[in-house]
């Protein structure tokens, strides 16, 4: 089994594979700051008091937690206010998108798991225990496979990461432990504020405007959202428009385009906004993903 030291940098394309699997243990965990990859993600919380954030929604997790992400999700960890575990151990597995939407079964995709739960804003699954075991052992296969070397360990792990995906599409609310949602904490001022943002990305999100919408007075909108996102709105509202302009870039569709398509009004501002988001300029970024196809 492989440990690796925690890290959040940002990263275009981590993968060696279609696929990576990553077991954390940390003694000394700091909180991470809201951010979101190029893949998607599997989290699988063993242990430690931690609270998990998804686009503004509180999970206090526990033993066996799943969570899904997709590659827009903006998500963080914290340590819970009262710390009685310092210790710190999850397994994520990171996959390639395209490796999900190249896999088909059924005339499904398999990354509905990771879109739906993105739609429906509630990313944790936890499961009953007969679930949790068969979950387990998919689990102890895909590891086994993942970190041998005997002949045809390489195929398997692809299947047991497909059997894996198939778990979670097939998983039905009357399968879960409705006990997840005493451990959910929401905010549905801030989650009609971000409903609001993803229907208008193109368009006016200026405070004012959102102020208006919402008839909220500025300074308590900035104190409230910051409190609970991390982050003043214009900074997310930036974060969500990059995001998409990643994705559209993915299309080949022009730069000029994909500027004003997501609510940048200035070329050399969006230019250098992504650039510094992404490390990598938008010219460059489509490159790269085109020479992948």
């Amino acid at each position: 089994m492989n440990y690796y030291a925690t890290t959040h940098a940002k990263r275009i394309n981590p993968l060696s594979t279609d696929f990576e699997i990553i077991h954390y243990i940390d003694n000394n965990f700091d909180d991470v700051a809201y951010h979101y990859h190029d893949f998607y993600e599997i989290y699988v919380y063993i242990s430690g008091d931690i609270t998990y954030h998804a686009n503004g929604v509180i999970y206090n997790m526990r033993q066996g937690d799943i969570v899904l992400l997709n590659n827009k999700t903006l998500h963080k960890m914290s340590r819970s206010l009262d710390v009685k575990e310092t210790r710190y151990e999850r397994k994520v597995i990171l996959i390639d998108p395209d490796f999900v939407n190249n896999n088909v079964i059924a005339g499904r995709s398999l990354a509905n798991c990771f879109e739906r739960n993105f739609e429906a804003k509630s990313h944790l699954l936890r499961f009953k225990k007969d679930e949790r075991d068969k979950l387990q052992e998919i689990l102890d296969r895909l590891e086994a496979a993942y970190y041998g070397h005997e002949a045809g360990d390489e195929v398997l792990k692809v299947v047991y990461l497909i059997e894996l995906l198939v778990f979670f599409n097939k998983a039905q609310v009357s399968s879960e432990d409705k006990s997840k949602y005493l451990d959910i904490c929401s905010d549905s001022e801030i989650s009609d504020i971000l409903d609001y943002f993803d229907r208008n990305i193109e368009g006016d999100l200026s405070l004012n405007s959102i102020s208006e919408e919402f008839c909220l007075e500025k300074h308590y909108l900035i104190r409230k959202f910051k409190k609970r996102m991390g982050m003043a709105p214009h900074q997310y509202i930036k974060k969500m428009r990059l995001v998409k302009a990643r994705d559209l870039l993915k299309k080949d569709i022009s730069v000029t385009d994909v500027c004003y398509q997501c609510g940048f009004n200035d070329y050399s501002n969006f230019i250098r906004s992504f650039t510094s988001e992404f490390g990598i300029s938008p010219k460059k970024f489509t490159k790269f993903h085109l020479s992948k196809k």
